[in-house]
């Protein structure tokens, strides 16, 4: 967010507090010198959104959190395009586990209960007064198949997945790397509880497993977790005041002791029906079958 927060002061020429047509086209042209008149009206619209003629903060942080934008200001502050189908295609492929290219109700429902479980599990979680998927794998998966026809292609997908990160008030400049942390976190807890199935014993799986969940359960609440974007002020004094939201990834509020991590591990395994069986040689190293 800080770098949310330069940019717009950086656009802002002469720090009045909004972003004007002016300021925008010189930015554009700064950029890219064959940007047209056209193209930077239709750019000023699509951010100025109450169309009073100018960018508010407001304005510019909503912007560049909507997952649906097509441009946005990327990592390096360089501005160009956004393709949110290009950053959610490997979570889909992940919801498709047979390869059919469409999610079945029952791979949504597998994916659905570990995230959703996940997110509820973190223990920052009851400070979260809604979370984008909480409602049930069933009632969930209605509304995303949005004709009906008892599964869900890769369009409903990206747009289910589009409404609910809109709410987490995530910068689109981080989302992909977001993504693939939530992608190789829900990867390993799968292929544990997959190779559990068959039988398979793993050893060292709890300490996976438990790793697994504590990644999971910090990306799955950065993209799903929903967030109301703060009102910064519109002058320098109350800019430095404000309190921007943190959108690190990490494990506090509180840490989680030992056992209460066990404690997490175990429950979110019985949550996907993985049973735990403690390793003979003792520690915290596990097995599951």
């Amino acid at each position: 967010m800080d770098a949310v927060l330069k940019a717009f002061h950086e656009w802002d020429a002469d720090g009045g507090g909004t972003i004007e047509t002016e300021e925008l086209e010189a930015v554009m042209h700064r950029i890219s010198p064959k940007w047209r008149p056209r193209e930077i009206s239709d750019l000023m619209n699509q951010i100025d959104t109450n169309g009073d003629g100018v960018i508010d903060l407001d304005e510019f942080v909503s912007w560049l959190t909507d997952p649906m934008a097509k441009q946005t200001l990327h990592k390096d502050g360089w501005f160009g395009s956004f393709d949110l189908r290009a950053v959610i295609k490997p979570l889909c492929d992940l919801f498709d586990k047979d390869k059919r290219g469409v999610v079945t109700l029952e791979d949504f429902k597998e994916c659905h209960t570990i995230l959703r479980t996940s997110l509820q599990l973190h223990p920052c979680a009851h400070k979260d007064k809604t979370l984008s998927i909480a409602e049930d794998a069933d009632t969930a998966f209605q509304s995303v198949d949005k004709d009906g026809d008892g599964h869900i292609d890769f369009e409903e997908f990206c747009l289910w997945q589009g409404e609910v990160m809109r709410k987490s008030g995530i910068p689109n400049s981080i989302l992909p790397d977001v993504i693939d942390e939530l992608v190789s976190a829900l990867s390993l807890i799968l292929d544990i509880d997959r190779m559990s199935k068959r039988g398979q014993q793993i050893d060292g799986s709890l300490q996976a497993l438990q790793d697994g969940i504590a990644k999971l359960a910090n990306t799955s609440r950065q993209v799903y977790a929903d967030k109301k974007l703060i009102e910064l002020g519109k002058n320098e004094e109350s800019d430095k005041n404000a309190e921007v939201p943190a959108f690190k990834n990490t494990w506090i509020e509180p840490a989680p002791d030992e056992r209460a991590m066990l404690m997490l591990v175990r429950q979110c395994a019985s949550d996907i029906g993985v049973t735990l069986v403690a390793d003979q040689r003792g520690g915290r190293r596990g097995s599951i079958r």
